[in-house]
């Protein structure tokens, strides 16, 4: 259906004397191909293919087809969202502590609680020359040993959190939103978005370094996740530590937990030092 009614509007806009570009992507990350994935016990990468493999044939027959085509795995989707996302960070104030946000340490109380099952693997890689141009008076990073822990901070995510989140990302997918839908598939309850939660978790890197341009590759991979409830939200803890530094990268582990389980596995990032 989707397919069907972009394809009208690209019709009707071209044949008013319009030039459109008609694009689309696998999405090997989305939490529903996850979830399918993971019950036909394949990676996302190899049950999107299988999906892949028959699209031609139905797209044929409605004589649909596509300028370009592509994968949410693509090196050129991985640049461009990585740029996208730097230069927006790079426009917002510091990082303040503020409302949804409590620093180690400060009274609370806890929140929901965190279940569910293994998820997929998210691995982010700048060109090894992006940040050329973006570190324009960026001082080095000086006195970073192995073993120095990053200051952490504990985010408390809501449903309302979930809604702003997906009107700015765009993923509507009704497991973030909709309890029954949640249930349909098996879910605990409203889970949190993976790239919300991958990105909260960034900002330990990020803040730590002082500039965003200093990222260099950030890997992820999802072990639970994050089960929202409808009354005041749940509480998510992150924290870092250097676990390798050579030849001006160091390498930071990145910890998220809620409650009592692990919500994000191996994630590590690499930060420019010099």
């Amino acid at each position: 259906m989707e397919y069907i009614q972009a394809d009208i509007w690209v019709r009707y806009q071209r044949m008013s004397g319009a030039r459109v570009h008609f694009v689309g992507a696998d999405d090997a990350h989305g939490a529903p191909i996850m979830i399918a994935a993971e019950k036909a016990g394949l990676s996302p990468q190899e049950f999107v293919a299988g999906i892949a493999s028959g699209r031609q044939a139905y797209l044929d027959g409605f004589g649909i087809s596509f300028d370009n085509w592509h994968s949410t795995d693509s090196a050129e989707n991985t640049a461009l969202a990585q740029s996208i996302y730097l230069d927006v960070y790079k426009r917002q104030p510091h990082h303040r502590e503020g409302q949804g946000t409590r620093r180690h340490g400060h009274p609370g109380n806890r929140r929901g609680s965190c279940d569910g099952r293994r998820r997929a693997v998210v691995h982010r890689r700048l060109h090894p020359d992006a940040h050329v141009g973006r570190s324009r008076g960026m001082t080095g990073l000086t006195g970073v040993e192995v073993g120095q822990l990053l200051p952490g901070f504990t985010r408390i995510l809501t449903r309302a959190d979930l809604v702003r989140y997906a009107g700015a990302s765009g993923d509507f997918n009704p497991i973030h939103w909709s309890d029954a839908a949640a249930s349909e598939l098996g879910l605990p309850n409203v889970i949190a978005h993976g790239m919300l939660t991958m990105g909260t978790a960034l900002r330990v890197v990020t803040d730590w370094a002082g500039d965003p341009a200093r990222l260099r590759s950030y890997y992820v991979r999802f072990t639970k996740p994050v089960v929202v409830p409808v009354e005041g939200g749940v509480e998510v803890t992150f924290g870092g530590s250097v676990v390798k530094v050579a030849e001006g990268i160091a390498t930071v582990s990145i910890d998220a937990t809620c409650g009592d389980a692990k919500v994000l596995g191996s994630a590590t990032a690499e930060v420019i030092l010099d």
